[in-house]
């Protein structure tokens, strides 16, 4: 997928699952379907005392 915000300027995708310094695995059931969520906190938003959820 690729992302362009103001006017064409692309957004720098970064891997997900290689910049989460601790996840944890949650799976569920929703509308019968079963679901994997997984919880992390990157360190980028970390370090920048970046307060928020994301997400993917």
């Amino acid at each position: 997928m690729k992302i362009t915000v103001q006017g064409g300027l692309r957004v720098k995708a970064r891997p997900l699952g290689k910049t989460l310094n601790t996840t944890s695995v949650i799976s569920g059931d929703i509308a019968g379907r079963t679901i994997q969520l997984t919880i992390g906190m990157g360190k980028a938003e970390w370090d920048r005392t970046n307060c928020g959820v994301f997400l993917y």
